[in-house]
């Protein structure tokens, strides 16, 4: 299959960023937008003037005045903007759009913003009514394809509006074409390189296409090289060297394979014609279509003759006539030429293509396809529509009868039943006069030869009646046999109650084909299978037709089923003649309309309304006899079956109904005799189905035995064994072509969405998958001729194509039957990718649930880079990155050590040592300098290609050395913190690499401090030390090499706050009256830090006991030194204690802190747990405040043991004590913990 390639383009990954979408409610006035065109990623832009408009769609020119609008609102009128652009406005007045040079009062320079509900928008011609702007449909990938005014609605017509994207800083290839890899490209198509910016070409000097050269010229951002024609069939390497574009310094390169050479036709030659899409062209009974290949069949081959009396030009053959243009544009057929220019085909050769024109057309007019996605054909299309491939059928060296029809000794053949004798070439006629049926010659004029094809017509035949044609020796010129064949008419049937019938299709020859779910009724091949039998049920004046155990019934005009026969859509009436039959369901009775297929294919559903046409309209009732032997009809899957589904459906089909006498023993064993579970047989008819629980593995065989017996009648035993299919799985990075279980047909890219169609190896079925989640292996991006196939917005059935993979390109995998399943992520469980049609024909949705099953097939495209890492020329790259380039298929590594990574003039870096595994060379390396651009150089022969063959090259820049953001603390810092956790680091502007760091020091006194320790993490180098010194220098030295890409030494000094003062004790020096239960601490004007003498020194004693220490170790937190008295120890009444913090005990408190307080009086009640619980003043005026550790019960008693009052505290209480003066006892129960404390009342 041959391809045109001039359009076709594959984003590099080459580090291009996207800018945000802005809503249209987000649209300022004086802003400049970019409008994007959601389907191709092509930007609107103003071109230089032309008749068809002013404006199409390519490649984004940041800061191009072309491609930059502004929005200025039109005042009372809603989303309505003058659109201004390249000193112009867009504007118009039909179907073109054109830059007009002012705004007018009128329509025709307003343009209508339309929000869509996925964000994007519609671009609506205020001087249109109902259409919108969009691109042209038949070039509607192609960058530079035109954009008009009056399209319709849909996928195609979706924009968003961008911030107007800056000038980028560097050159970058954006894209080539034809893509590296493509094959069939056009010999005589130019080559194109798409830049990102604006280019200057230097020179076309060492531009190379293999052995040849090309003439280059630049255009904007983009490179188009012309040449002579190329070879047919021949693989060429595009070479364009360093130094030929302005600021781009790399060597650009790409191959491809050219078509093979196209086929000028000769008279009296067969063909099949192929389109430029895939697809062949086929004749049906009126006129010709595009359609999937079917080998063999004639309805695809196409017999050139010379036309009379002009040379080159042809009459064109097919089964129905001679093609010819029909007036105006229309394809049809005629059985007898007329020498006019209608019927003239002229054959002409363009590029890798043959063009056919008919003579009554004019010289720019071809015939080709309607446009992208059509299957009709015409003769007034356009060159870029009208592009086939001739394939010459082989001529075979006699000529022989392949065929006739009848066949010979044909029963039951209709009245008016086609008479045809096909040869296996073109034939012409020599004498038709002798042709005779039963003996009785045919008239001359009733005869036609055309191509391979001898047609009788004829009167209608009698009934049951033998009849025998003879053509003679002579008839057909070079062959000198008679052929003869006989055949009988159909007797007149007679329709009886009770009695089985296969129901004939009298136009097509199908059968009526029932199903239980839609569609119910259809025409297909005949099977013998229950599903083609119809028991007649005779009724007082009406028909119930018996299909699958119910009744054909009528649904408004569709078929279905039901259990009620004596329902009025159950009843139908038959107008029978003897051979054929009209049906009409009751619902139509006194109409015209019948029961008939909607159309004469295969698979045609069939309705209750027919739309009058008498010939679609008769079946006839073949009966069906029953055999007097029990025999084996068809087993499914068929004996030895390969690829079956893990779900396969298990039956026997016998030729006579059957009954069962023991289906118990029935199995279904592997190849390890495992038996499969649920195994279980039930009778339908004549047919044993077999089923089984969940599913049978992929990949094993299956043995299915029926036990002698178990069909009543049938004695011996039944095995047969199939195995299961073992479905091709996706993996990154392979491509494949992908073809539909059911139909056989490909998945195939088709404008902005997929069909399926025949294979052709072309690039619009070849599907590559990749991976963006390696978390999630099932699920995958799949991308065609260089876009991704998504989901279109929220709409849950329509697919479209994306420049770039997006969470609505993600597809999940599954395998199911023989192969796999798509499903979008977004979309329900049930909803699949699959064709429009039951049969996997037609365009493709994503929610169906029919023929959604796919098969991969690999395809072994030429070997290319699929990953490069880092990508082409990205920037700010690590210098510790990982490089490597992943291909795509696994390739077979050697020679490694010529692998390189250079820069400057020819500097190699250290340390490159180049692995492979799989599809993937990954190369290892020693740090990279900053700021430095680097070349990875992989020799073709290291991946099995010729030596001769070009290298895989890509260049990458480093990112800039890190710069420091900040210093902690600051250079000449005072008052900072001594602690250990106090911040010393160095902050970065990018995450670094760590060098030697035994070099960092912190310094006092040109003394540098042990147990400090530099490391290097994110973005900072941060350094741990020991508790520094009060109101000392430091200073801070971080060698260059501690950070890669410093490049001087770091220096800083700062200053230690000065050492802690105590700012009062607690209880105070000389205090009495103290509680029992008081704290007891030191408090400093700042959070001090334990000395050299450590916190164990402090001391707590009494009068009582001077040498005995009544605390545990002192602690330190915040501004405090806290002393605790140790277990068991509880203070006295009426004692002095001493408190003494040695010197030392606070780093830089040198001197000693001593002080004593004297506790308070003792109440002469005994008080338990009295240390947690303060109750004060114990003089009181009247008011009392009682403090507990948390929920306690409190009372009030007097003297004699009364409880006066209770309290509940939370942990701080206060009381008014309304009583007389005199002494008074607080009790305090702490969770059963009691304390009791004197008070004396005196107010």
């Amino acid at each position: 299959m041959k391809k045109i390639y001039l359009f076709l383009t594959a984003l590099f990954m080459c580090g291009i960023t996207f800018a945000q979408t802005v809503p249209v409610s987000e649209i300022s006035p004086g802003q400049k937008y970019n409008i994007k065109h959601v389907a191709t990623g092509l930007y609107l832009n103003h071109l230089e003037n032309n008749d068809d408009g002013d404006f199409n769609v390519n490649v984004l020119l940041p800061g191009e005045s072309a491609f930059e609008f502004e929005f200025t609102a039109v005042s009372g009128l809603e989303a309505t903007y003058n659109v201004g652009v390249d000193g112009g406005y867009i504007g118009g007045t039909n179907w073109n759009i054109q830059l007009q040079p002012t705004i007018t009062e009128t329509a025709n320079t307003r343009i209508i913003l339309l929000p869509n509900d996925d964000g994007s928008l519609q671009l609506r011609a205020a001087w249109q009514s109902d259409n919108v702007i969009s691109l042209d449909n038949h070039t509607v990938t192609a960058p530079g394809s035109r954009i008009y005014a009056n399209k319709t609605s849909g996928t195609n017509s979706k924009w968003v509006l961008e911030t107007a994207a800056a000038v980028p800083a560097t050159v970058k290839v954006v894209s080539t074409s034809p893509i590296t890899g493509a094959v069939g490209v056009d010999v005589a198509a130019p080559l194109v390189i798409t830049f990102n910016k604006r280019i200057t070409l230097l020179t076309a000097d060492g531009i190379t296409i293999g052995s040849a050269t090309g003439n280059a010229t630049a255009s904007a951002n983009v490179l188009t090289i012309t040449h002579a024609q190329l070879e047919f069939d021949t693989d060429y390497t595009v070479t364009i060297p360093k130094g030929t574009i302005n600021d781009f310094d790399e060597v650009i390169t790409f191959s491809f394979r050219t078509a093979a050479e196209p086929v000028l036709p000769s008279g009296g030659k067969r063909y099949t014609i192929q389109h430029s899409s895939g697809l062949y062209l086929t004749a049906n009974t009126t006129t010709v279509v595009l359609g999937a290949e079917l080998t063999n069949d004639l309805s695809q081959i196409f017999t050139f003759t010379d036309a009379a009396g002009e040379g080159g030009n042809f009459n064109i053959a097919t089964q129905q006539g001679f093609l010819y243009n029909n007036g105006g544009w229309t394809a049809s057929f005629k059985t007898a030429l007329e020498d006019v220019p209608n019927e003239k085909i002229k054959a002409s050769i363009s590029g890798a293509y043959t063009t056919l024109r008919a003579l009554s057309r004019g010289a720019n007019e071809y015939f080709g396809r309607d446009n992208a996605t059509s299957t009709s054909v015409y003769f007034n299309k356009g060159l870029d529509l009208s592009l086939w491939t001739l394939k010459e059928l082989q001529e075979p060296d006699a000529i022989v009868v392949l065929s006739t029809t009848p066949e010979d000794n044909a029963p039951k053949v209709a009245q008016n039943a086609k008479l045809s004798a096909v040869f296996n070439t073109v034939v012409n006629p020599a004498d038709l006069s002798g042709i005779t049926i039963n003996g009785i010659p045919v008239n001359v004029a009733n005869i036609s030869v055309i191509g391979t094809t001898l047609t009788i017509a004829h009167a209608a035949f009698d009934l049951d009646t033998q009849y025998t044609v003879v053509i003679p020796t002579g008839t057909i010129t070079g062959y000198d046999e008679a052929i003869t064949w006989t055949f009988k008419t159909a007797a007149p049937v007679v329709l009886a109650n009770g009695k089985k019938y296969n129901l004939k299709h009298v136009q097509t020859g199908y059968y009526l084909t029932l199903n239980t779910t839609a569609p119910v009724a259809k025409i297909a091949p005949a099977t013998g299978d229950e599903d083609q039998i119809v028991e007649l049920v005779v009724g007082d004046g009406f028909y119930n037709l018996g299909v699958l155990g119910q009744y054909l019934a009528a649904n408004g005009y569709s078929p279905a089923l039901s259990t009620d026969p004596a329902n009025a859509n159950s009843k139908f009436e038959l107008t029978h003649d003897g051979l054929t039959t009209k049906i009409q369901s009751f619902a139509y009775q006194g109409t015209t309309k019948y029961f008939s297929p909607q159309n004469t294919a295969s698979g045609s559903t069939s309705f209750m309304d027919s739309d009058g046409n008498d010939v679609r309209e008769f079946w006839a009732f073949e009966e069906i006899v029953e055999p007097a032997e029990l025999l084996v009809k068809t087993l499914t899957p068929i004996a030895d079956a390969v690829n079956v589904s893990n779900t396969a459906v298990i039956s026997i089909l016998f030729n006579k109904a059957i009954a069962k006498t023991n289906l118990s023993g029935i199995t279904i064993l592997n190849a390890d005799a495992t038996a499969v579970a649920g195994v279980a047989g039930t009778i339908a008819g004549s047919r044993l189905n077999i089923t089984y629980s969940g599913e049978l593995a992929y990949g094993k065989t299956y043995t299915v035995t029926v036990p002698e017996n178990a069909i009543e009648g049938f004695a011996t035993p039944i095995t047969w064994s199939f195995t299961i299919a073992n479905p091709v799985l996706p993996q990154e990075p392979r491509s494949y072509n992908i073809k539909n279980s059911k139909s056989g047909l490909y998945l195939t890219l088709s404008g902005l969405t997929l069909t399926v169609a025949a294979k052709n190896n072309a690039a619009t079925q070849i599907f590559s998958f990749s991976n963006p989640d390696p978390t999630n292996l099932n699920v995958f991006d799949i991308a065609v001729d260089g876009k991704y196939v998504a989901k279109e917005g929220s709409n849950a059935w329509t697919l479209t194509l994306l420049a770039d993979p997006a969470a609505t390109s993600q597809f999940e995998v599954i395998p199911e039957g023989v192969g796999i399943k798509f499903r979008a992520l977004s979309n329900a469980a049930t909803e699949f990718l699959g064709p429009n049609n039951n049969d996997g024909t037609g365009d493709v949705y994503l929610n169906k649930a029919v023929s959604v099953v796919w098969e991969l097939e690999e395809v072994d495209v030429p070997l290319a880079i699929y990953k490069r890492f880092p990508s082409v020329s990205e920037t700010n790259v690590a210098i510790n990155a990982a490089v490597k380039a992943q291909f795509n298929k696994d390739i077979t590594a050697s020679d490694l050590e010529t692998v390189t990574i250079k820069y400057g003039e020819n500097s190699v870096v250290t340390g490159v040592v180049a692995t492979a595994a799989g599809a993937t060379i990954s190369i290892a390396h020693d740090d990279f300098a900053f700021s430095t651009t680097y070349t990875v150089t992989i020799p073709a022969a290291v991946v099995g290609l010729e030596a001769e063959k070009p290298a895989f090259s890509w260049s990458f820049t480093t990112e800039a050395a890190p710069a420091i953001t900040s210093i902690t603390p600051t250079d000449n810092a005072t008052d900072v913190a001594i602690a250990a956790n106090t911040a010393i680091k160095v902050d970065f502007d990018k995450t670094v690499l760590p060098g030697e760091v035994t070099g960092v020091k912190i310094s006092a006194n040109s003394t540098d401090l042990e147990d400090v320790v530099a490391t290097v993490s994110g973005t900072s180098l941060t350094i741990t030390h020991p508790v520094l010194d009060y109101s000392t220098v430091y200073t801070v030295t971080v060698p260059a090499v501690a950070v890669k890409g410093l490049v001087r030494d770091t220096v800083w000094s700062f200053t230690t706050t000065a050492a802690p003062t105590k700012r009062s004790t607690l209880p105070l020096e000389n205090a009495v009256n103290v509680q029992l239960n008081t704290q007891i601490r030191v408090t400093f004007d700042k959070a001090p830090v334990a000395g050299s003498a450590g916190l164990a020194g402090v001391t707590l004693t009494s009068a009582d006991a001077p040498n005995e220490n009544l605390a545990r170790p002192a602690t330190v937190s915040g501004s405090n030194l806290s002393i605790t008295k140790a277990a068991n120890v509880t203070l006295k009444n009426r004692t002095v204690y001493t408190v003494t913090v040695p010197a030392n005990t606070i780093k830089g408190v040198t001197e000693e802190i001593k002080w004593s307080f004297t506790t308070v009086a003792g109440t002469g009640i005994e008080d338990i747990y009295a240390e947690n619980v303060v109750v004060y003043p114990t003089v009181s005026k009247g008011n009392l405040t009682v403090t507990t550790p948390g929920n306690a019960s409190v009372k009030v008693v007097d003297v004699s043991g009364r409880t006066l009052a209770n309290y509940h505290s939370n942990g701080n209480l206060n009381i008014d004590l309304n009583y007389a003066n005199g002494l008074y006892i607080i009790q305090v129960d702490d969770n059963g913990s009691v304390s009791s404390h004197k008070v004396i009342l005196k107010k």
